[in-house]
């Protein structure tokens, strides 16, 4: 599958994808479908956890977004990344990191929060529950006003505290389930 920034300043620019089983691109679709969801990102922090080819966070900086932490368990995957960044000259804008994605959730210092936090994990793992728990134990992550966006091979996707996100969209993109979750400011 060829894969390619669909939108924003690098629009139609190829990416390289790692090899192997447990690399799932989004598809160009998919993701042209969620970002047009989110809206601009001008200016904004994204986290793209399971980060693969780092499509997703790409993308965002792609559309204006300001900065991009990209978290892979693959070092395959992460030099796939950053040979990405490096050839659209975004490397500059965005960190490469290789862990687990709930494990670098739990022990990530505090930092300033995320705008938009976007899972999507091997369908045949329990990963994304595994980072929705995470998230919930790390309130301090995510904006007031940021989103989720989560990726499921199925309709069983797990839910974000309710007490914490609200559900702005679910849809359905060939295999892909995909969710939108708003953060919920505290003072409500």
């Amino acid at each position: 599958m060829a894969l390619r920034v669909v939108g924003g300043h690098h629009r139609g620019r190829r990416l390289v994808a790692p090899p192997g089983a447990d690399t799932r691109p989004t598809s160009d679709r998919a993701r042209e479908a969620i970002f047009n969801i989110l809206g601009p990102l001008e200016g904004l922090r994204v986290l793209d956890l399971c980060a693969g080819s780092g499509a997703m966070g790409i993308e965002a900086l792609s559309r204006g977004a300001a900065w991009a932490d990209l978290v892979d368990r693959s070092g395959r995957a992460c030099a796939v990344i950053r040979r990405n960044l490096e050839e659209l000259a975004l490397a500059r804008s965005a960190q490469v990191h290789r862990a687990e994605a709930s494990a670098w959730l739990r022990d990530r210092p505090a930092v300033e929060p995320y705008h938009v936090v976007i899972a999507d994990p091997p369908y045949a793992s329990d990963a994304l529950e595994e980072i929705v728990a995470a998230l919930a134990g790390r309130d301090d992550l995510v904006a007031e006003d940021g989103r989720l966006v989560l990726e499921a091979g199925g309709e069983d996707m797990p839910e974000p505290p309710l007490n914490l996100y609200v559900c702005a969209r679910r849809r359905k993109y060939g295999r892909a389930h995909v969710g939108i979750f708003e953060r919920i400011a505290s003072d409500r």
